[in-house]
């Protein structure tokens, strides 16, 4: 689906739902990362192929009879005012239906890593979005959420379908593609974390030499072939941040010594993701993994999210 602007309508106090909701916020991994040129507007247009995945923080909304929107976090540096992007998707809700009568707590259980390229915030903002539209049955269409989603960052509206999409634009362009075939997923971040305004600053896309095969990669789960899939992983962000972030390449090369069929950083970084067949050797590299790296995680593909 290509996401369209609408308008968007004045905000009023928070009010509180009827009742709460308990709404998964999934991780988010790049099978492939393109970054085709730089825009005029500052922003680069980009084409990769991502997917959802199992790791996942989780979010309770609830009803408070005190105004606005408040965060209780299992971790204390995650800012509580609409730094959060799963503050300020509520708020943004607010704006579009104002159907939020009184106040909303957001109490989230956090496991996905920040600053890991796994899409944690965007994740937390679309759960939010998802959450509140079947608390107060607004009704907003998949297209509404997604523009919605769009106006809080690019990896939203991804974060709102899941499942596996070829997303291009900012990200804001999505095309479902064939579900990647089951298999195991080991995600493995360093201690180092990535500014994703400094990795793009750093990128001329004109000088890129080695690009991902999308097309390929598409064709591949096409026919259903996690080897096809596995080889043609890449992403063109992560030389320039593997050359900061030395941990990056020898997280590769031990998830492919440990029989990753394909392996590649996602999105940032600084998490490298392996794709596994097998699922003994990725538990076996997946325990190696945590004795050095503690953010260590042996996930699955997870299908399409949105609430209907």
């Amino acid at each position: 689906m290509k996401i369209k602007e609408f308008s968007t309508v004045g905000r009023d106090d928070l009010g509180a739902p009827n009742t709460e909701i308990t709404v998964k916020a999934y991780a988010k991994v790049n099978l492939s990362l393109d970054i085709l040129r730089k825009r005029p507007d500052g922003y680069h247009d980009l084409r990769m192929v991502t997917q959802t995945v199992s790791l996942c923080d989780t979010l309770t909304l609830e009803p408070t009879d005190c105004p606005g929107v408040s965060v209780e976090c299992n971790f204390d540096y995650i800012p509580s005012d609409e730094r959060n992007l799963a503050v300020a998707a509520a708020l943004l809700f607010q704006d579009e239906t104002r159907l939020i009568k009184s106040g909303l707590k957001i109490k989230m259980d956090k496991k996905i890593p920040v600053c890991a390229g796994l899409g944690g915030g965007s994740a937390d903002a679309a759960a939010v979005l998802r959450g509140l539209n079947t608390m107060l049955n607004a009704g907003l269409s998949t297209e509404k959420l997604c523009n919605l989603a769009a106006r809080l960052g690019s990896d939203v509206p991804f974060c709102v379908v899941g499942g596996t999409l070829l997303m291009e634009g900012r990200g804001e362009i999505l095309t479902p593609v064939p579900a990647l075939p089951d298999c195991h997923i080991v995600i493995c971040k360093p201690s180092a974390r990535s500014s994703t305004l400094a990795v793009f600053g750093g990128v001329n896309a004109k000088k890129i030499k080695y690009r991902p095969d999308n097309d390929g990669l598409i064709k591949a789960l096409e026919a259903g072939s996690l080897d096809d899939v596995g080889c043609r992983m890449f992403n063109v962000l992560e030389d320039t941040v593997a050359r900061d972030v030395k941990e990056i390449k020898s997280i590769r090369r031990a998830l492919i010594d440990g029989g990753a069929i394909g392996a590649c950083m996602t999105g940032t970084g600084t998490a490298v993701t392996g794709l596994f067949d097998d699922r003994k050797a990725a538990e076996k590299t997946a325990r190696r993994l945590t004795g050095m790296y503690e953010n260590t995680f042996l996930t699955e593909p997870v299908g399409g999210i949105l609430f209907n």
